[in-house]
């Protein structure tokens, strides 16, 4: 047999290449098919300008079941993750160190209460520094900082308390990994479990992302991992919210729709797109049977009838007075559809035309009727409504000029209202909401800031409560719900319900802008901590200290200044 040539040496070994490259591919293929469970890591929540990272954990047996009675029956432990990803060490020298690398050299531990890798005891090395990781600039973090910031900040689903046993939090696991989470919505169910939906996607307005919730059984020590509830590959779903009927024991989720027109790539997440509405925008709604303990079997979704188009919803659905009505406070525009930019043009009429109103009807089959709760021109959206114990009912308004939030009055149950009012609460442009608690006293979830955001400082924060003992006129009592938090995050967002052993709960979003909605913050906290508990650094790092301080302008003009009406700080 002659010698092979040189061309056939080169293409034997070319050959051989491809078959090899061909495996690898295959087996990594294989490798990211499997199912997160199988494959536990240590998850980056995010850095950006400080440090407020957070360490998602993927974890065996997380889920808790309930039992007959709604509570807490879960037995299976929870696992440490062993962690995987690229580390950088003290010296930065090692950024592609794997943590059994780091750990094999003795040097640093897993703080399991902190979930990072921090110098071990009697080593000089790190400096206070711990090693987390971060998949955009692998830099070190000083826990230090982090704690004297009070910062909770473990993705996990677990419920802390604080010392005092009268102050809880948690931060919930987003659905799936790099998915964001967003405009969550809290129930109370008779049985004392407690949900939480939200929104999960690549990217708020994005068509094909999903709604998902979250159970927290009495008494249980964590929520549960986020399920499935309704997907659309062609529509945007969003603002999801939670009415459980009492007389029929069904739970009800609506939600609003709408089809996409335009789409085009944005640089931060190469599969997220950008969505222009085209068609009106509908609400939605499935229902399931609840029994305490039992797994949800939703119904099919299906559109709510309405009056028009374009109609938004974001906060609780009441029950009647004679408990034969459902009222819905949603905003809607008699324009239809809006342009890119409507809601942030000054001069745009489509931005004027925007109304509050409480629409009615005995089922979510019947047709709506509606009641207006604003008129055009004052761009009041996102109504919240309470009804007192004396029969009447209060609206309050997002403001979506960023002044203050708005406050109206209905004797008839929503069939007229008062003109809104400006209340001494600022409005940064972002949801609110309101709950009447069992001692009568009125609860106000918000942001305690106003204006609108710059390159260097959100208005996104701090996300606080008021207490009102005179039914919204005036605000007594603000506290924070953080104590510390980075000026370039957005905490917006809320949803509060009351329980009937008197905790109060909250659950906001954790986020850098519109492009990356991090994770569920929940707080449970007794009327008590409200009245009685004082951050280091005080009340609130808000506006708004409280009615003893508020200082009110009677000259003050809305449309020209955002802040003569509130009393400096300085």
């Amino acid at each position: 047999t002659p010698p092979p040539s040189c061309l056939g040496k080169l293409i034997e070994v070319l050959g051989s290449a491809v078959c090899v490259m061909l495996l690898l591919i295959l087996t990594a293929s294989v490798a990211y098919a499997l199912p997160n469970q199988t494959q536990p890591t240590l998850r980056l929540l995010h850095a950006h300008a400080k440090p407020w990272l957070n360490l998602a954990r993927e974890v065996h047996g997380q889920y808790m079941g309930g039992n007959a009675q709604g509570e807490y029956s879960g037995t299976r432990p929870l696992e440490e993750p062993e962690p995987r990803l690229p580390l950088q060490v003290s010296d930065g020298s090692s950024i592609n160190r794997t943590a059994e690398s780091v750990q094999a050299h003795g040097e640093w531990r897993l703080d399991g209460q902190r979930g990072a890798w921090v110098p071990k005891e009697g080593t000089e090395q790190g400096g206070g520094l711990a090693i987390i990781p971060n998949r955009e600039s692998e830099r070190l973090i000083d826990l230090e900082v982090l704690a004297k910031e009070g910062a909770n900040w473990r993705m996990d689903n677990r419920i802390r308390v604080n010392s005092r046993g009268d102050h809880k939090e948690a931060l919930l696991t987003p659905y799936k990994d790099k998915e964001q989470a967003h405009a969550s919505n809290l129930v109370v169910l008779p049985s004392g479990e407690i949900l939480c939906v939200w929104l999960s996607g690549l990217l708020e307005g994005q068509y094909g992302n999903s709604i998902v919730i979250s159970r927290l059984y009495k008494s249980a020590p964590q929520w549960t991992r986020a399920e499935l509830v309704i997907t659309d590959p062609l529509k945007v779903s969003q603002s999801p919210v939670l009415y459980f009927d009492e007389t029929t024991e069904q739970l009800y989720l609506l939600y609003t729709s709408y089809e996409d027109q335009v789409v085009s790539p944005i640089g931060l997440r190469k599969k997220a797109k950008v969505v222009t509405r085209a068609g009106p925008t509908e609400v939605r709604s499935l229902s399931t049977r609840y029994a305490p303990g039992q797994p949800f079997l939703w119904s099919e979704s299906r559109s709510v009838p309405y009056f028009g188009a374009n109609a938004q919803i974001r906060n609780q659905l009441l029950r009647g007075v004679n408990g034969d009505e459902w009222l819905l406070p949603l905003h809607y525009n008699p324009l239809g559809t809006p342009r890119p930019g409507a809601l942030t043009d000054p001069g745009n009429s489509w931005a004027d035309a925007q109304i509050s109103s409480l629409a009615r009807t005995f089922d979510d089959t019947s047709l709506w009727s509606v009641n207006n709760m604003s008129s055009p021109g004052m761009r009041l959206i996102e109504p919240t409504v309470v009804r007192l114990r004396n029969g009447k009912m209060l609206g309050f308004f997002r403001d979506s000029q960023a002044g203050f939030i708005y406050r109206a009055e209905s004797e008839n149950e929503g069939r007229s209202w008062d003109a809104p009012v400006r209340t001494a609460l600022p409005n940064n442009n972002m949801g609110i909401q309101a709950v009447e608690l069992a001692s009568g006293n009125l609860l106000m979830v918000f942001n305690n800031n106003a204006g609108e955001k710059s390159p260097v400082d959100s208005k996104m924060w701090p996300m606080s409560v008021a207490l009102s003992t005179d039914r919204g006129v005036m605000w007594q009592v603000v506290r924070d719900l953080e104590e510390s938090f980075d000026t370039n995050m957005d905490y917006i967002y809320p949803s509060i319900v009351q329980s009937k052993d008197k905790w109060i709960h909250v659950s906001y979003t954790w986020s850098y802008g519109q492009f990356s909605r991090i994770c569920i913050r929940y707080a449970s906290f007794t009327e008590e901590w409200l009245m009685r508990h004082k951050w280091k650094t005080g009340y609130t790092k808000g506006l708004y200290l409280g009615a003893q301080n508020f200082e009110y302008n009677e000259s003050f003009d809305h449309k020209a200044s955002k802040f003569d009406g509130i009393q400096d700080r300085s």
